[in-house]
């Protein structure tokens, strides 16, 4: 490896100056592999734009992810994204589509420019969650779902470099709490581990360029020790493998959610929207009718559909 030293450094350089835009690692295929939890948030995120009205997708990057879900927009798309660069990428890829692409930074504690119940559904891939805010924004039965990357995410890779998680509380642990004091109901948690591998060192160069925040000040230069040292490891072992760590939540704003123009009206289907159980007296109302209700009649005129909180015995319902 010795003779090797200035070849090596300069290729890891040359890994550093490669472009990263959007949040696509396609450059690193066959070199960076991870493992995929058993579940699916992709999946999860297209059944729940299928029944959703108006969905918004917080920290969208370029809209690569979003695009692969196309089959299941609903007839109102807005998505947030605050690095400049991602916000001309998803400009360019998802406005000639009919979505608005809203220039926002992302965190817990800012307040979000959009109004009160505006969203049936929001969606969080690895962003910040301001949970007060996504509870204010969603209708009444609205859902979030997000899939986080858990804060301990490869800690043997960042102790490699003598880092530790910027991060290590952000956890189910954390976000379940909030989330019910926000005033969720937790539908599913899941959380999982498997394995992060690289086939070569300049891979993890590009890595830790393109999220930079895992090894603050990261280049070739500062760390050309660390780098030797896997690179020792990999010419031992063949490869580098690392723990990587996702979670996946889903929760529910309490209330009754609108139904999308394709939902498939079913007695189970009309449970989930008025947010009961089957069986129960809400829903045998609703059963009864014969059709899910899109709005309710009180005496003092229209109102929304039911929130657990009403007092239904004061109101009458009517198709309308």
């Amino acid at each position: 490896m010795t003779q090797n030293q200035p070849n090596l450094i300069e290729s890891w350089k040359k890994e550093e100056q490669k472009p990263f835009i959007g949040w696509d690692f396609s450059y690193l295929d066959g070199r960076m592999l991870l493992e995929q939890p058993p579940w699916s948030y992709s999946t999860r995120a297209r059944e729940l734009m299928s029944e959703s009205t108006s969905c918004l997708d917080i920290a969208t990057g370029g809209g690569e992810r979003l695009l692969l879900l196309r089959d299941s927009w609903p007839e109102k798309l807005v998505v947030t994204e605050g690095y400049p660069p991602n916000v001309e990428l998803a400009r360019r890829n998802l406005e000639p589509l009919g979505v608005r692409v809203v220039e926002a930074n992302n965190d817990e504690y800012s307040p979000m420019t959009f109004e009160d119940g505006e969203f049936s559904l929001v969606l969080n891939r690895h962003a910040a969650l301001h949970v007060d805010e996504i509870a204010r924004i969603l209708v009444p039965g609205g859902r979030l779902l997000t899939r986080q990357v858990h804060g301990l995410w490869a800690q043997d890779l960042l102790a490699a470099f003598d880092a530790t998680p910027q991060w290590p509380d952000a956890t189910p642990e954390k976000y379940v709490p909030w989330l019910q004091s926000a005033g969720f109901n937790v539908l599913d948690v899941k959380d999982w581990s498997g394995r992060l591998v690289f086939t070569d060192v300049g891979a993890i160069v590009y890595y830790l360029k393109a999220v930079p925040w895992l090894v603050p000040g990261f280049s070739t230069a500062s760390h050309t020790d660390n780098l030797f040292s896997l690179q020792k490891q990999l010419e031992t072992q063949g490869e580098l493998v690392f723990e990587a760590r996702n979670y996946l939540i889903e929760a529910e704003k309490p209330g009754c959610r609108p139904l999308s123009s394709s939902h498939v009206d079913t007695p189970a289907a009309r449970a989930d929207f008025c947010g009961m159980r089957p069986g129960c007296q809400d829903h045998l109302l609703f059963h009864r009718l014969g059709h899910p209700l899109e709005q309710c009649r009180s005496p003092n005129g229209l109102i929304p559909r039911p929130q657990p909180h009403f007092d239904r015995a004061c109101f009458e319902f009517r198709l309308l």
